[in-house]
């Protein structure tokens, strides 16, 4: 990282940083990793200076990070002399049993009096039943339209054989006769071209006279 910032302001403190940075890998070095720890913090030291010396009278936020920095790494140093003399050590004062903290906590909540923790939350409802299509019915519908069908047809079928056949002598375009005989005859309602007798006489239609302009009177004249 450093290397590709060379022209940067800041070259000297990315220097810093990735000198120093690894001695937190003193987990993994054994017998005695105090002394990688110093030899890293020395490498760092070496670029803090070059900080110092190139921000100690323009910017007093940079001599302070350089303080820092270096004192991180010191106070690393002291902690792992102190405690992890020949390297890393685990659970070296004895063994703990988790297993032991856990009853006496909760009869010591019992005793307290404290409410009972909330019941859990229900279980969440079954889901829905999957729906289906009642075809029983569909199929009873459409048998009982062709059954409705098949009855109309059988009763057409039934009226047509009830039905009597016309003899030649009564169908008109066999016998023309017949045809001109019933055109001859003379509708009973129509009374054009026929006189009304009146005991045995013609019935003269009555001349107009003279009548009040309410009334009119049609009487028959008998000649």
């Amino acid at each position: 990282l450093s290397s590709k910032n060379r022209k940067s302001t800041l070259f000297n403190h990315l220097s810093a940083v990735s000198e120093g940075i690894p001695a937190l890998g003193w987990i993994l070095v054994t017998p005695t990793p105090g002394p990688y720890i110093k030899d890293m913090t020395d490498a760092a030291q070496f670029y803090s200076n070059r900080v110092l010396k190139d921000f100690k009278e323009k910017d007093a936020i940079h001599v302070e990070w350089v303080k820092q920095w270096v004192k991180i790494l010191n106070d690393l140093y002291a902690y792992v002399r102190q405690h992890h003399t020949t390297g890393l050590a685990w659970a070296s004062q004895g063994k703990r049993e988790f297993g032991s903290v856990s009853a006496p906590t909760v009869k010591h909540a019992a005793a307290a009096g404290g409410p009972p923790p909330p019941p859990p939350p229900p279980p969440p409802p079954p889901p829905p039943p999957p729906m289906f299509f009642d075809i029983s019915s569909s199929e009873d519908a459409d048998n009982s339209r062709a059954e409705l069908m098949s009855s109309i047809n059988a009763l057409g079928q039934g009226v047509t054989s009830h039905l009597k056949k016309v003899p030649d002598e009564l169908k008109t375009h066999k016998n023309p006769q017949l045809r001109q005989s019933t055109e001859h005859q003379s509708d009973p309602h129509d009374k054009k071209g026929t006189s009304q007798l009146i005991d045995g006489k013609p019935v003269v239609p009555p001349k107009p006279g003279k009548t009040s302009p309410s009334q009119t009177t049609v009487k028959p004249q008998v000649n």
